[in-house]
């Protein structure tokens, strides 16, 4: 591709990307632009990796700059440390401290650790509280944590694409009992599907003007 990832953000988002992309205390933002490209581009063979797969995967890392405050320094962007990878609605990071960083999820309308008996996450889980059961949900799970190369302080980001923790049911059935819960495992299935479409969470985060981290 002729331009780079990079350069397809705008100044605000490269300014505030930079510090969670590099080590250096200068916060060059070459050596950003430079951890953002090989991020975004990883795996990629010359002239072989599609243009639409590095579009959701800058359009992931502008969603996450979004809903996780960046554009505010909100107290759960603050707890980001280092953004690690990108794919299509997915991405990983390393936080600054777990505990502190799970007291800020739970204090930001996310569930933390109620996972159902029958989830693969053993370890700590957070999923964003949505409005309804069909918008995509924020979720954050450190699977690998007894993992040495990897640790308590590492997560895996992914937009679930149905939402099991959510406000208000708009099932014509919701007033019967069971129903939230019949919901909420329809929800839950949902995920077997893959991710959230990129562009869909975008246009969710558009329609909520997301601004709800302190």
């Amino acid at each position: 591709m002729s331009l780079s990832p990079w350069s397809l953000l705008s100044e605000d988002e490269r300014l505030i990307l930079a510090p969670k992309l590099t080590d250096e205390t200068d916060q060059r933002l070459e050596t950003a632009g430079e951890r953002f490209h090989h991020l975004i581009c990883e795996e990629a063979l010359p002239h072989t990796f599609p243009f639409q797969t590095i579009q959701d995967r800058i359009l992931t890392a502008q969603n996450f700059l979004v809903q996780a405050g960046g554009f505010d320094n909100s107290a759960l962007w603050q707890q980001i440390a280092t953004l690690k990878g990108f794919r299509r609605s997915y991405l990983e990071v390393m936080v600054k401290n777990r505990d502190e960083f799970l007291r800020v999820l739970a204090s930001s309308d996310f569930v933390v650790n109620r996972e159902p008996f029958w989830s693969t996450h053993k370890f700590d889980s957070a999923r964003a509280i949505t409005d309804y059961s069909y918008e995509p949900s924020l979720h954050f799970a450190n699977d690998r944590a007894d993992e040495a190369e990897y640790g308590l302080d590492y997560f895996f980001v992914h937009w679930d694409r149905t939402s099991c923790w959510f406000k208000e049911s708009r099932w014509p059935i919701k007033r019967l009992p069971g129903a939230r819960a019949v919901e909420q495992l329809y929800a839950a299935v949902q995920h077997r599907f893959s991710c959230a479409c990129p562009v869909a969470v975008s246009n969710y985060l558009n329609s909520k003007s997301i601004d709800q981290y302190p």
